[in-house]
């Protein structure tokens, strides 16, 4: 798809929607907004989003608030256009999001400290409203490119449709971390609308917001002026540095102990390393031993370092859905959790720091208690290592839809056979430890196996990441997308489903290797459409001779030798080809002194009149220019995609 990006001091309109980019953002930001935090006082807007209506125009401004010092820039793309107007009329919400740009990366891993960001409430239902009008009413008189008026309104239209859950994520990740949410691009004109509409359901939807739309001043305008019985969403999500200077005073406390009282508490979500959650959590647990039931909804709670054992231990959760930790806690804490909640659908334990090892019967209980949980994660020290009663029934979850472990392989496994779980039951990610080729191949391979055979959202058409290092092994799966067009990337998608292993430390590289081996040779080769491949490229090889069907291939940091992806003469496949419905190869900082082994392959995969694209990525390539011409006149298309000195370059061939 087509993009063109706004540079920093430019103004983009896109059919009456007007986006401002740096300048001006950085000025209303940078020179008012700021010195406004750091006196102490709120601005207007403190966090640079504004809206504005003039006419048939609706502007979106929005501006970083970052931790540090520094400039504040925003970019912007201009929206892909459409061939016919036509298409444009039915443009598909999951295309007007989800494909600005290609990306190659899985998934935003880092977080940058930023000021949670709330959206100015001017901008309201009936400016989205009005705005859609306004392009009807240019559509129908003619007014402008009727294409691009169309792709606006359809945007807009498209937008409303989204559910709630969906744009909570997509804002997530453009306003958290690092990077951009799989297919949008951080400030586009897509995100923007994303930001509009998901201004409109925040208020109906506070699980959404709650981690991004708050400040201590914000806490203390709302609690200290508004009545005691309406419900309350505490949130607090960012670290130690962060401008808002406002203290966590005696009044503010005092308001918060007086929700605590009228029970009106609906949600606590604190996430990020601040030693004011310690005064928060204080704040919220009695002083006295009382045990008392208390209505919170939803505990968050995401602070190493946090001691939250009182808390749990002063209250019974009779509607706590959700609950999601990674704090310190007392060994009595686990007793707690057993006895005191019976609703949670929802259990995330994260690296619990614990005065004593958590056992399985203690686990066990916790999940006993709470049949209709939905979704468990259990991270690190969460997974016990002992083997408790084995002859204890299995406990039911007969509701459980999603699950994620990361720790070591046996204790993994050894809760997994305690749990009566649905067959249906969705795998998120498994991080396994300490792991050795007899027990993949027993037990992870097999298990493998049957997620991605079960699983109804790959349909048969897998899209395979193995990623293969000398102490590590990563295996992504997505659902594979559309094919047409000279789309190489392979994993174009988040991933639904991630397994990492990771060998015992006294395995010799050979065993290693064996043991990767194991895995790959797992994945019903049958159903994988595209694949992408690091590393080590005997396995690889290995792999592919069972994946007939694959289309896309990526290789990255692979040696270029010689029978490079060609059959060993003297095996079982001789003479036949390994990858006979390959479409699109992708080679990137390929480990190639002479690329002459290249054109052996290429003839054997291009023989019979089959058409092979292929791409070429990296800092720098040294291709001979006759090889170089012998290549191109193989393949159909050829794309390099090269970086000298920071900057890119990319040559076309027929």
């Amino acid at each position: 798809m087509k993009r063109s990006c706004v540079e920093p001091n430019e103004v983009q309109t896109l059919n009456g929607v007007h986006i401002s980019t740096a300048e001006e953002t950085n000025t209303r930001v940078d020179h008012t907004s700021r010195k406004q935090w750091r006196a102490g006082t709120r601005p207007e807007n403190p966090h640079g989003i504004e809206t504005e209506t003039g006419g048939d125009a609706m502007k979106i401004s929005c501006g970083w608030l970052p931790a540090a010092e520094g400039s504040i820039t925003t970019r912007a793309w201009r929206s892909p256009t459409s061939s016919t107007a036509d298409s444009s009329d039915h443009l598909d919400s999951t295309q007007s999001l989800y494909h600005d740009h290609d990306n190659d990366s899985l998934h935003p891993q880092t977080h940058r400290r930023v000021l949670a960001l709330t959206l100015d409430a001017s901008m309201g239902p009936e400016k989205n409203i009005s705005s859609k009008l306004a392009l009807e009413k240019q559509i129908e008189e003619g007014a402008g490119d009727v294409i691009q008026l169309k792709r606006a309104r359809n945007s807009l239209l498209n937008i409303s449709r989204m559910p709630p859950e969906i744009l909570g994520d997509i804002f997530r990740w453009n306003i958290i971390p690092i990077g951009d949410f799989e297919g949008i691009q951080n400030g586009s004109y897509n995100f923007l609308l994303v930001c509009h509409h998901w201004f409109e359901v925040a208020s109906k939807s506070p699980e959404l917001w709650s981690f991004w739309g708050n400040t201590i001043y914000q806490w203390s305008r709302r609690y200290q002026l508004s009545g005691v019985n309406a419900p309350v969403d505490l949130a607090l999500a960012y670290d130690e540095g962060d401008i808002d200077d406002t203290p966590f005073d005696e009044p503010l406390q005092s308001a918060l102990q007086a929700r605590v009282a009228s029970n009106s508490i609906r949600s606590v979500h604190l996430q990020g390393r601040r030693t004011l959650h310690h005064s928060i959590i204080s704040s919220l647990t009695p002083n006295d031993k009382e045990v008392r039931y208390i209505s919170i909804e939803s505990v968050i709670l995401m602070s190493p370092g946090l001691d939250a054992s009182d808390f749990f231990a002063h209250y019974h959760f009779p509607k706590l859905r959700r609950l999601h930790l990674s704090v310190r806690v007392n060994d009595l804490t686990w007793n707690h959790l057993a006895s005191h909640t019976t609703a949670l659908t929802s259990l995330i334990l994260k690296n619990m720091s614990s005065l004593s090892t958590l056992s399985t019967s203690k686990i066990l209980s916790i999940l006993a208690s709470n049949p209709q949980l939905r979704t468990l994660h259990l991270v690190g020290s969460t997974i016990p290592h002992d083997s408790g009663d084995e002859s204890e029934s299995r406990v039911p979850l007969r509701h459980l839809k999603n699950i994620a472990m990361l720790g070591d392989f046996h204790p993994v496994f050894r809760l997994l056979r305690r749990l009566d779980h649905p067959s249906a039951m969705d795998v998120n990610y498994m991080s396994l430890f300490n792991c050795t080729s007899e027990a993949v191949s027993r037990t992870f391979g097999p298990f493998l196996r049957d997620c991605l055979l079960r699983d109804g959202r790959f349909l048969n058409q897998l899209v395979i990441s193995v990623e293969l290092y000398s102490r590590w092994a990563y295996i992504n799966a997505a659902v594979a997308g559309d094919t047409n067009g000279l789309t190489l990337s392979p994993v174009g998608r988040p991933p639904f489903l991630t397994f990492s292993l990771s060998p015992r430390d006294d395995l010799p590289p050979q065993a290693s290797e064996k043991l990767f081996a194991n895995v790959v040779a797992q994945i019903p080769g049958e159903y994988v459409v595209s694949l992408k491949g690091t590393g080590n490229l005997n396995v690889i090889k290995e792999a592919v001779t069972a994946m007939p069907n694959i289309r896309r291939l990526q290789l990255v940091d692979v040696p270029l030798s010689d029978g490079f992806l060609q059959p060993d003469p003297c095996g079982s496949h001789a003479n036949t080809k390994l990858l006979p419905s390959l479409r699109y190869l992708h080679l990137h900082d390929t480990v190639a002194k002479d690329w002459r082994p290249l054109i052996p392959y290429l003839i054997h995969q291009t023989s019979g009149g089959q058409a092979v694209s292929l791409r070429i990525t990296g800092e720098s390539v040294d291709i001979c220019p006759s090889v170089m011409e012998r290549i191109k006149e193989l393949v159909e298309e050829l794309v390099l995609e090269l970086t000298w000195d920071g900057s890119f370059r990319s040559v076309r061939g027929r």
